[in-house]
C-alpha cells in the first residue's frame, strides 16, 4: 500500500512538471536572476504547484482501491484529523499560487501560515509533552497549542529560506521524510508513514528537474512558494504527530520521541536561527534575504552546487542518526547542547577558512595587478575561460588555443603573455622552458602548483564584473 502510493505520487508529479515547464515557458512565468540569487539563468519557480495535487491524487486513488479489500482502510485513513490536515495544505497551496505567479506580501503569507497551522491543533494535533527539556514534561492545551502553531510556522518558514541552491530544500526534505516514514511504520503509525512516503514520491522527480535540468535549455525549475510552504507544513504535521506518539496512559516513555521527531529538521532549523541572530547582531533587518546560509559559506569555500548540496544532505543525516542513536543514553538536555555545540563549531571552522582564502585571494589579487594585469577586469570573458578549468598538474595543449578566431587568439595571447610574465606560467618545447608566446611551443604547464585555484576564483570574479 505504501509503495503504491509512492509510485503514483512519482509518476505523477514526472508526468505534471514538464508540463509546468511548458506553461511557464509560454506564459513567461519564470525566475529571474538577480545579486541575491545564485542561479544565473531563467528558469520557472511553479515546480511546487505538482506537488499537492499528486499527493493527494495517490492517497486517494491508493485508499480507494485498497478499501475494496479490506473495510478498514477507509475508516482507518480517511480520519477527522487527515481531512484537516488536507485543508490546510489546500490553503497554503493558494496562497503559494498567488504568491508564485504575482506576488503576495509576507505578512498575508505569515497569517495564511498561522491559519493552517491553528486547522491543524483544531484536528487534535498538538505537543503535549516537552518530555524533560528545561525539566518540562506535560503541558496544558493553554501552553501546547500556541507552542505548535509557533513550531508549524517555524518549520514552514525554515523550509523556505534553506532553499538557497539547487536540490538542497528538496533533498533535506526527502532525507526527512525518508526517516519520518520508517519510524512512523515501525510505531505501527500508517496514516502519517503513507502521508510521509506519498510526499517523497512527489518529490524525487522535481528534484532531478532542480538539480539535473539544463537551465538553457529551460528544462530546469524550482520549487517556489508552493512547493515550500506544502512541504514545510506536511514536514512540520508529520514531527509535530511523531512528537506526540509518546502519550500512553500508564507506560513510561522509553526515550524522547520529540528530540528524534525535530532532528530530522535540525539543519534548516538550526540555519534560520543562527541566520536570524547573525542579522539582529549586524543590526540588519530580521527578514531581508541575504547570503548568510550554510550552503553560501559552502560556496564561499568553493565548493560546486551539487558538492555543497550533498555534502549539507550527509551532514543532516548525520545529525539524525547521531540523536537516534544517543537519545537512549543521554539527557535530553545534554543533546540538545551537545547538537549546539556541534553546529556552532562547524560554523566557525567554516567561517575561520572562508577568511583565510579570502585572505590569499586579496594578495594574488595584488600581486597580480602589480604584475601588469590591470586591465584584466576589461578583457572578453574568452580570454581567460579555458583557465578556469585548470587545475595543479594537468596540462593545456597549444592546439585548444589555435582553434580560435585571429581576434581572439590576440586577446588569448594578451592573457597567456601577462601570467607568463608573472611567472604562475611556462610554455614548454621538449623539456625545455621557454618564455614567450607559442612559437613552436606545444603544452602549457603551471609554474606553481598551489596557484592554479586561486587563479581561477582570482578570473571567475573578474568575469562576474
Amino acid at each position: 500500500m505504501f509503495l503504491s502510493s509512492f509510485f503514483i505520487s512519482l509518476l505523477a508529479t514526472a508526468y505534471l512538471i514538464p508540463k509546468i515547464l511548458l506553461i511557464s515557458i509560454r506564459k513567461h512565468l519564470i525566475d529571474q536572476p538577480n545579486a541575491r540569487k545564485v542561479h544565473t539563468c531563467v528558469s520557472s519557480r511553479l515546480g511546487g504547484v505538482a506537488f499537492f495535487p499528486a499527493i493527494f491524487f495517490a492517497i486517494g486513488v491508493t485508499v480507494s482501491v485498497f478499501s475494496r479489500f479490506d473495510t478498514n482502510v477507509m475508516e482507518n485513513f480517511m480520519t477527522a484529523s487527515f481531512i484537516m490536515v488536507m485543508c490546510a495544505c489546500v490553503l497554503l497551496y493558494l496562497i503559494g499560487i498567488a504568491d508564485d505567479v504575482v506576488g503576495v506580501s509576507w505578512r498575508i503569507k505569515f497569517v495564511f501560515q498561522i491559519m493552517a497551522a491553528g486547522l491543524v491543533t483544531l484536528s487534535g494535533t498538538w505537543v503535549n509533552n516537552l518530555y524533560g527539556i528545561c525539566g518540562i514534561w506535560e503541558i496544558s492545551a493553554w501552553v501546547g497549542v500556541p507552542l505548535t502553531i509557533f513550531l508549524i510556522v517555524f518549520v514552514i518558514n525554515a523550509v523556505n529560506l534553506i532553499d538557497g541552491i539547487d536540490g538542497l530544500a528538496s533533498g533535506l526534505s526527502c532525507v526527512a521524510l525518508l526517516f519520518l516514514g520508517i519510524l512512523f511504520l515501525y510505531e505501527g503509525k500508517e496514516t502519517s508513514s503513507l502521508l510521509a512516503f506519498t510526499t517523497l514520491g512527489a518529490l524525487i522527480p522535481f528534484f532531478y528537474y532542480n538539480v539535473f535540468g539544463i537551465a538553457k535549455k529551460r528544462y530546469k525549475i524550482f520549487m517556489g512558494d508552493t512547493g515550500a510552504l506544502v512541504i514545510g507544513l506536511i514536514l512540520s504535521i508529520l514531527t509535530v504527530k511523531f512528537a506526540c506518539l509518546v502519550r500512553k496512559e500508564g507506560v513510561e516513555m522509553a526515550y524522547p520521541f520529540i528530540v528524534v521527531s525535530f532532528s530530522v529538521l535540525l539543519v534548516p532549523g538550526f540555519d534560520v536561527i543562527r541566520v536570524v541572530l547573525h542579522r539582529y547582531r549586524m543590526g540588519q533587518p530580521l527578514f531581508l534575504p541575504d547570503k548568510n546560509h550554510i550552503h553560501h559559506k559552502f560556496l564561499a569555500l568553493g565548493c560546486s552546487h551539487r558538492k555543497a548540496m550533498f555534502t549539507i544532505l550527509a551532514l543532516a543525516s548525520l545529525f539524525i542518526i547521531l540523536n537516534m542513536a544517543l537519545c537512549l543514553y543521554i539527557n535530553i538536555n545534554v543533546l540538545i547542547m551537545l547538537d549546539v555545540v556541534l553546529w556552532t563549531a562547524l560554523h566557525v571552522w567554516l567561517t575561520s577558512k572562508i577568511k583565510k582564502k579570502r585572505e590569499e585571494l586579496a594578495r594574488l589579487e595584488q600581486q597580480l595587478v602589480e604584475a601588469g594585469c590591470r586591465n584584466c577586469k576589461e578583457r572578453d570573458v574568452v580570454k581567460v575561460k579555458f583557465f578556469l578549468e585548470k587545475k595543479a598538474g594537468k596540462i593545456i595543449t597549444i592546439a585548444d588555443i589555435k582553434e580560435k578566431s585571429g581576434a581572439e587568439r590576440l586577446r588569448v595571447d594578451s592573457i597567456l603573455f601577462d601570467f607568463v610574465q608573472e611567472g604562475l606560467i611556462t610554455l614548454e618545447k621538449e623539456n625545455e622552458v621557454e618564455y614567450g608566446i607559442y612559437a613552436d611551443k606545444t603544452t602549457i604547464r603551471w609554474f606553481d602548483s598551489r596557484l592554479p585555484v586561486a587563479v581561477e576564483y582570482y578570473l571567475t570574479r573578474l568575469m562576474k564584473n
